[in-house]
């Protein structure tokens, strides 16, 4: 790191001072309540924070940061983010009540005399494109001048390493003092001295060879180890609790239980966990154990408690948990201001062509309804008689693979129904001088997988696949449907049930009956007309030289002028060019999916020649309210030339209208637990 001056963040401390707003309002603008700051500047956007969290103050801190001084003369940080990196600072200085010691088995501390004082943590609950990783390379910056140069950076992805650098090197650092973990061999020693280490979640959780990622990190580290540990979207932890899923027990993320462990591995690192949808469900803020929630010093004893009551206690209780962490000092929640911002849903009217697709479909769902049940009775699953279950397991797996890919199939028909609408809105906004952004979850890259396994060297030479959704019933009878045969035995009580039926060799018998039905409704398949997959068809309507693609699938089916197809390889930094050329107005629409919705950037920002206005197509919102929310955030952040136009897209299904209810709820939890108001989630926040 190059050598300069450095200085103390300077700040007055005052009594609390309450925003002024209109009291039916759901947001104010956003003011420090308690810090004056001597070098500091307005935020480069307008940020709000709910009017429930507005009315609660955050402790008066005593901690003075330590920045570069030309950090501060400069006003690189905005009063706003300097507040954060002092109350962060101030609140890791304390330590939890209680002493804990690890446990023998799963991931809850044990209370012990004997055990270990643990720090408290912070959570930087700022909303999507506020600027929370330049206010993380803030916390680091402090640490690191103050001699503790070891820390641990992570994110939900890898290629996030490259924002990382941009934030750290704003204030000072160089890119090189951070290092990615994913270079290093696992099992092999970290040899890459001070720095801040610098991995994705998928990362730490991997192994190889009983090699784990956690082991390698906590042995470049020490049991002593107060440095940073910085959980960027920490949202990707959320499932380390598992719980009640709709078909049973939901065990705990992989990657949620590896950021547990870390945490309760080094009790005297500083945490810092930071994500603008810290989670939708009470049960899915497990991994922030260093808030304080539960334990000693608390009204629950743990976090089973914890859970239990919040949840008793519904969207209420949720919202009092966001501003009691903030009274703690352990919890800030800006967001951007959505002065400015249009939200205009386009609804497509399902022509009557459509509609008789539709109905043919569903017809032929009822009709593979019918034919999954008399499949189960004839391969012995049921009763063919009586109905009674034979074999309880069979049966659940049967009809839960069914309604899976029942849904999965709709999901897929509306979003390619929804095509003659979308197409010309896109072409309407490029003649208006206007950026399209497109946002789905569906690319169809695993259907394309299959589909090229089934071919021959001959096949592959000339391309003529149909990744029409309509594939994906055919998968489903293909693979899922139930044909394999059961034979009747009885329990010692005299109950008659059903097991698996083998051959002398040990191979599974299928029932012809079974498989007859199956070969009917692959028959009756073939003639359903065809459906264009979205995304392929918004390429081949504008071109690969148009369109930029930031999704996570290796590869894609091009069409060329002369109408053949072209099997093209996508990679990591291919995506990466095309998100720049967007940026840079090579190319004026942008499509991406999950993998390419948490962490980016694709808004008409200040620093980029792409300044037109971004007009949001929000295709397919998925199941995740939290990932929807982050995909809505990829075109309204900060340093922005104008605000965008958000465009949800749906139709007038009524099918479709009680999914996007589903989420609608989903937000409402959301906007509770990370801004302490559930309006916040959802559509009243715009």
């Amino acid at each position: 790191m190059p050598s300069f001056e450095i200085a103390t963040i300077n700040y007055r401390v005052h009594d609390p001072v309450a925003a002024a707003h209109d009291e039916a309002a759901i947001y104010v603008p956003w003011r420090s309540q308690r810090l004056e700051f001597e070098h500091s500047s307005e935020h480069p956007s307008p940020l709000v924070e709910s009017a429930a969290m507005a009315a609660v103050a955050l402790p008066a801190p005593s901690y003075r940061p330590l920045l570069p001084k030309r950090v501060l003369d400069d006003k690189i940080l905005s009063a706003a983010q300097l507040e954060t990196i002092v109350h962060a600072l101030a609140a890791t200085e304390i330590d939890l009540p209680g002493r804990y010691r690890l446990p023998e088995k799963g991931i809850a501390l044990v209370p012990h005399a004997d055990g270990n004082c643990y720090r408290q943590g912070f959570f930087l609950g700022d909303g999507t494109g506020a600027g929370k990783g330049r206010q993380l390379a803030g916390i680091a910056m402090d640490q690191w001048l103050r001699g503790k140069r070891r820390h641990i950076w992570l994110s939900d992805s890898s290629a996030l390493i490259e924002d990382a650098r941009r934030d750290w090197q704003a204030l000072g650092g160089t890119p090189l003092d951070i290092q990615p973990l994913g270079r290093v061999r696992p099992g092999a020693g970290i040899e890459i001295g001070d720095s801040i280490l610098f991995a994705s979640y998928a990362t730490l959780r991997s192994e190889a060879g009983g090699d784990r990622r956690v082991d390698q990190i906590l042995a470049w580290l020490s049991e002593e180890f107060d440095g940073l540990i910085l959980m960027d979207e920490a949202h990707a932890m959320g499932g380390v609790a598992g719980g009640e899923g709709r078909f049973g027990t939901i065990s705990g993320s992989q990657q949620g239980l590896a950021g547990v462990e870390l945490q309760n591995r080094l009790p005297r690192a500083r945490v810092i966990y930071a994500s603008a949808t810290g989670a939708s469900d009470v049960n899915n803020l497990a991994y922030a154990t260093r808030l304080g929630l539960w334990g000693e010093g608390t009204a629950f004893v743990d976090r089973e408690a914890f859970t239990a009551r919040i949840r008793d206690g519904g969207v209420a209780a949720m919202e009092l948990v966001a501003r009691e962490l903030k009274a703690m000092g352990v919890y800030t929640a800006r967001a951007l201001s959505y002065a400015g911002v249009e939200y205009d849903i386009l609804e497509h009217e399902l022509t009557p062509t459509q509609i008789v697709d539709f109905d043919t479909y569903a017809d032929a769902w009822a009709i593979i309804h019918r034919n999954m049940e008399e499949a189960l009775a004839a391969a012995g699953v049921v009763d063919r008689l009586t109905g009674a279950t034979l074999n309880g397991q069979a049966l659940s797996a049967a009809r839960s693979r069914f309604e899976s890919a029942k849904q999965r199939f709709f999901s897929a028909l509306l979003l390619a129904m929804k095509l003659p609408s979308l197409l010309p809105a896109i072409d309407d906004a490029l003649q208006a001088e206007q950026s399209a952004v497109i946002q789905l979850v569906s690319t169809s890259e695993a259907l394309l997988t299959r589909r090229l396994a089934d071919l021959d060297a001959a096949d592959r030479a000339e391309l003529a696949l149909d990744l029409s959704p309509r594939e994906l019933v055919m998968d489903y009878l293909e693979a899922a449907f139930p044909t394999r045969a059961m034979e009747i035995i009885s329990d010692d009580d005299g109950n008659e049930r059903s097991r698996p039926r083998s051959d002398t060799d040990g191979n599974p018998v299928h029932s012809e009956e079974a498989l007859r039905i199956r070969a009917d409704t692959l028959e009756l398949l073939g003639a359903m007309p065809p459906i264009a997959p979205a995304l392929d068809a918004v390429i081949e309507r504008f071109g690969t030289d148009a369109v930029a693609e930031v999704t996570g699938r290796t590869k894609r089916l091009v069409r060329l002028p002369d109408g053949s197809q072209k099997l093209q390889s996508r990679s990591p930094s291919a995506c990466m060019a095309d998100a720049d050329a967007f940026m840079n107005g090579a190319k004026r629409i942008l499509v991406f999916s999950d993998a390419g919705g948490t962490g980016r950037s694709y808004h008409a920002s200040l620093d980029h020649q792409n300044q037109q206005r971004r007009v949001h197509f929000l295709l397919e919102p998925g199941w995740r309210a939290d990932r929807a929310v982050q995909g809505l955030g990829r075109t309204n952040r900060t340093n922005q030339a104008q605000p965008p136009i958000f465009r949800p897209v749906t139709t007038d299904c009524r099918g479709e209208r009680r999914f996007i209810s589903t989420i609608a709820r989903r937000l409402d939890a959301l906007g509770a637990l990370t801004r302490g108001q559930r309006q916040t989630g959802g559509q009243k926040s715009l």
